[in-house]
């Protein structure tokens, strides 16, 4: 299945699936090792860009836009 989706919305689903992955107590569970698969099929600038979120998606979290 391929999603057609913006750099934006593409932010969204990277960064809650790192701190997913960071914050869980076993890192070796099966759902890990699944959830890394799926952020590593996640093209590359994607992923990089996620981990420090832009000034309009932060606005937005906090309501301010």
């Amino acid at each position: 299945m391929n999603l057609e989706l913006t750099d934006e919305q593409m932010e969204a689903p990277i960064r809650e699936l790192s701190q997913i992955i960071e914050n869980d107590r076993y890192p070796l569970n099966a759902r890990i090792r699944v959830l890394k698969e799926i952020l590593g099929e996640t093209p590359a600038g994607a992923r990089t860009r996620a981990a420090a979120p832009t000034a309009a998606l932060r606005a937005a979290e906090q309501g301010t836009m």
